[in-house]
């Protein structure tokens, strides 16, 4: 059984890869990057959200569908709680991803009391009559109560309950066109960003204390959820130059993050964005 390689903020990435790995379809790398989630961010309002993806559940699996070239891969509802009814789930023993849950008080974890933008999904499936799920922070097999379903829930309407349907053929994705989709995705959001209201950092000189925290976790969110598409690049040998870069950029964003240099954490979310857009996509076109 597959199982979360590594820590993030935001955990659509590996629980999708488990579901597929788990329902015997080979093991897709980058679906955050095929699926364009880390293309398009929200920026504005509380700062508890910024830097969530800004594209849909529903508009992710479609993109990852597209780049499989495997219509109806996927099949999706929505759960209310009321819905959420535990014995046809365990009844029809199909692993699924649940999501995006509330980790507040279900996993009880500290940055959940400061951020709120991660995609918290989680993989579910049944065993001996019990409901298992693999929680995206580093608790695999973690065995689900009933009486703390409802937390799953916590200032939810609904969750997205996310199934793999079986025997549907699928390509490789083109390395290349799933790159020109992104980075036009990339443009479009980069374009439509208002730079007052969503890129003007030195208004949050007078945060308090939590805020301060808060956008600490959401330009960390940005720095992981960006590198993976410099991972991608990577992948492409005619690419690995642009790359160098990158990383300088990251590597001062990363330092500073926690440390009130708000204006020039604004610089550096530009020039990574305005890089990626008029070098990079330059070159695909």
């Amino acid at each position: 059984m597959y199982i979360y390689e590594r820590k993030q903020l935001d955990f659509f990435e590996d629980a999708i890869k488990m579901l597929l790995v788990n329902s015997n379809y080979t093991e897709i790398e980058d679906i955050d990057c095929i699926s364009l989630r880390n293309a398009s961010f929200i920026n504005s309002g509380n700062i508890r959200f910024w830097f969530k993806s800004g594209i849909s559940v529903c508009e992710s699996l479609k993109n990852i569908e597209y780049a499989l070239n495997a219509d109806e891969l996927f099949s999706v509802k929505k759960l209310t709680e009321k819905d959420f009814d535990i014995n046809r789930i365990l009844e029809k023993n199909r692993p699924f991803v649940l999501g995006p849950i509330s980790k507040r008080k279900l996993l009880q974890k500290i940055d959940a009391n400061y951020y709120d933008g991660e995609r918290n999904y989680i993989y579910c499936f049944s065993y001996n009559g019990e409901l298992f799920i693999h929680e995206p922070d580093g608790v695999p097999f973690l065995m689900v109560d009933a009486k703390d379903y409802s937390k799953m829930f916590e200032q939810k309407d609904y969750l997205f309950q996310i199934c793999v349907n079986s025997n549907i053929e699928i390509s490789a994705p083109n390395r290349i066109k799933v790159l020109k989709n992104w980075l036009e995705a990339k443009r479009a959001s980069r374009l439509s960003l208002d730079d007052v209201s969503n890129y003007n950092y030195t208004k949050l000189c007078n945060m308090n204390i939590a805020d301060e925290i808060s956008f600490g976790f959401a330009v960390k969110n940005y720095l992981i959820q960006i590198s993976k598409m410099f991972k991608y690049l990577e992948k492409n040998s005619e690419f690995n130059q642009n790359c160098k870069v990158f990383k300088e950029y990251a590597s001062e964003l990363n330092d500073i993050t926690f440390n009130k240099h708000y204006e020039r954490i604004n610089t550096l979310i530009k020039n990574i964005d305005d890089y990626l857009i008029s070098s990079i996509l330059e070159e695909v076109s």
